[in-house]
């Protein structure tokens, strides 16, 4: 199953831009801030803001529920910074959009494929229904490389969201599996759903035996090109500060890193530990193999010649 972008991103998704300005100019200061657009349960802006690692920075977060709306908002320069899966950046970068990922915060994607009880394997859901958050997501890219590897291709897909109807959508039966994050998935094991896990790529091993890497690039930080050149110093301040709090993170227990936020799930938590960056280095390798992934569904990068160091850069860690 393929999905093709050729109409863009910007015509993919549309964000209510005079109530996304309306919160952009909420609060303004007059030091000049740097936007983050991220989402509502940010591990890592949430740790930066309670522990003081932003330092002298002035950092405003909006929230938005996907990364196709952080990236319009990034590119219309509503926002200087996202917290995007890296495979956002690689359509983009084919459409001639210099997007960087400049940090990774994640060694793998925070998601599970997990079906009814009854279904033992990936090979089982031909002709089934899976659940994923939106058509073109990152978790829509990842299951058909999981289908493709286990030689799976009759089987159709149902947007369910993130969250809290994702959850409702699993638990009532309307799909015979899902895509689930690290919070769906503790979700439904808490209020003791029967599923099975059929594929968890939080772990390195599977990472492995599916992509052919143990690293392979996900959440990262990511801005326009002119930006990082004309703010470097926000560049390397934020990243220093996501850095550090998946330091911080690594280095505590799930009940210590959920003392420490304003809210959030301790099971969910202990899921996310075992992908944090604490290098936050991408190399052509992992790109790759991100690549591949992204092209095996956007049937117009199969056949477009990318330049992938260009998607990415180290410059701002050090």
């Amino acid at each position: 199953m393929r999905f093709d972008l050729a109409a863009g991103l910007e015509a993919r998704v549309t964000v209510d831009r005079r109530l996304f300005l309306m919160a952009l100019s909420a609060g303004c200061g007059k030091r000049r801030e740097t936007v983050l657009l991220t989402f509502p349960e940010s591990y890592g802006h949430h740790l930066s803001v309670a522990q003081g690692r932003y330092g002298a920075m002035a950092v405003r977060a909006v929230y938005l529920q996907s990364y196709a709306k952080m990236m319009e908002a990034l590119l219309a320069g509503d926002g200087d910074v996202a917290t995007a899966a890296y495979d956002a950046v690689l359509p983009l970068a084919a459409d001639g959009k210099d997007v960087v990922a400049f940090c990774s915060l994640a060694l793998r994607p925070g998601m599970v494929l997990a079906a009814r009880e009854e279904i033992a394997s990936v090979e089982g859901l031909k002709g089934k229904t899976v659940g994923i958050p939106g058509p073109g997501s990152s978790s829509h890219f990842l299951l058909n490389a999981v289908m493709r590897k286990n030689g799976v291709s009759e089987f159709s897909t149902a947007a369910i969201g993130v969250a809290a109807s994702a959850v409702a959508a699993v638990e009532q039966k309307k799909v015979d599996a899902a895509m689930l994050t690290n919070q769906g998935w503790s979700t439904l094991r808490g209020r003791g759903v029967p599923l099975r896990l059929l594929v968890d790529l939080r772990d390195a091993a599977v990472s492995r035996e599916y992509f052919g890497v143990e690293k392979l690039p996900s959440l990262c930080l990511v801005a326009r090109r002119e930006w990082l050149e004309g703010n470097a110093d926000a560049a390397r301040g934020m990243a220093k500060a996501f850095l550090g709090a998946n330091q911080w993170m690594a280095s505590h227990t799930a009940a210590e890193i959920r003392a420490a936020l304003p809210e959030g799930d301790e099971a969910a938590i202990e899921g996310m530990r075992p992908t944090l960056d604490v290098d936050g280095r991408i190399d052509v390798e992992a790109a790759s193999a991100a690549f591949a992934i992204t092209a095996g569904s956007v049937e117009r990068l199969a056949s477009v010649r990318l330049d992938l160091r260009r998607t990415f850069t180290d410059a701002y860690l050090r």
